[in-house]
C-alpha cells in the first residue's frame, strides 16, 4: 500500500493517520463484536423467559383440567379399596368430604405439584448460552478499555468528532488519493461527506450508529484521549 502513492504514503502524517485509522477500526471492531454478542445474550434470554411463561401456562391448564379426572380415579380407587376391604368408604367419601374443597383447592395443588416432574423447565440452556454470551461480552469490555489505553497516542492525531471508522477510513482515503495536504483540509472535506452521508437513508443509518457508539467510547475512561 506504501508504494500506491509514494509523496503521501511516505510522509509522517499520513502514517500517523494511517495508524489512527487502523486503531479506530480495531476498536470498533471489537464494540460491534460486543454488540452483537450481547443481542444474542438478549436473545437466549427472552428464548429462556419465553419457555418459562409458556410452562406456567402449562401448569395452570394442568390445575384446571386435572382435579375432575382425579376426583373420578379417587372415586374409583375408594370404590375398589371398599369392595376389597367390605367396607362403605366411598360412602363415608361422599358424606364426610367436602367435594368442592377437593375440586378447587386440594386438587388444583396437587395437580401443580404434579405439574412439576411432567412439565420439566427446559431453558437452562438458553440461561447457560446467555451467561456465556455476557461473560465474553464483559471480557471484551476490558478489550475495548486495554485498546483505548494502549492507542490514546495513535488515535491523538484526529479530532474526537472524527474517531469512528467511516470517518477516519475516509481522511485515509483523501491522503491516497491526494485530495488533500493537510488535515484541516482533510477535516473540511470529510465534514461534507458526513453530511451527504445523512442525506442517504442506509449511510445516515450507519453514521448514526457509530456516532451513537463513539459517544458510549468516550465514556470508558475519564482521562483517555478519547475525551
Amino acid at each position: 500500500m506504501y508504494n500506491q502513492h509514494p509523496a503521501i504514503l511516505q510522509s509522517d502524517l499520513y502514517r500517523e493517520i494511517f495508524k489512527a485509522n487502523q486503531a479506530v477500526q480495531e476498536i470498533y471492531e471489537v464494540k460491534n463484536d460486543i454488540i452483537r454478542i450481547n443481542q444474542q445474550a438478549a436473545e437466549e434470554r427472552e428464548a429462556a423467559e419465553q419457555k418459562r411463561i409458556a410452562r406456567t401456562k402449562h401448569q395452570l391448564l394442568l390445575a384446571v383440567i386435572l382435579p375432575v379426572p382425579l376426583l373420578f380415579v379417587s372415586t374409583i380407587i375408594l370404590a375398589i379399596l371398599g369392595a376389597i376391604m367390605k367396607q362403605p368408604i366411598i360412602d363415608w367419601f361422599f358424606n364426610y368430604v367436602d367435594i368442592p374443597t377437593l375440586l378447587f383447592f386440594v386438587f388444583p395443588i396437587i395437580s401443580l405439584l404434579l405439574s412439576f416432574p411432567l412439565l420439566p423447565l427446559k431453558n437452562k440452556d438458553h440461561i447457560a448460552r446467555a451467561e456465556s454470551l455476557e461473560e465474553k461480552a464483559t471480557s471484551l469490555e476490558y478489550k475495548i478499555q486495554e485498546l483505548v489505553s494502549n492507542n490514546r497516542q495513535n488515535v491523538a492525531i484526529l479530532a474526537p468528532e472524527y474517531r469512528f471508522p467511516e470517518a477516519s477510513a475516509y481522511i485515509v482515503r483523501l491522503f491516497e488519493l491526494e485530495r488533500v495536504s493537510t488535515l484541516p483540509e482533510a477535516y473540511d472535506k470529510t465534514e461534507a461527506q458526513i453530511h451527504r452521508w445523512r442525506m442517504e437513508t442506509a449511510m445516515s443509518v450507519l453514521i448514526h450508529t457509530q456516532i451513537t457508539q463513539l459517544s458510549m467510547l468516550q465514556e470508558i475512561e475519564h482521562n483517555t484521549i478519547w475525551l
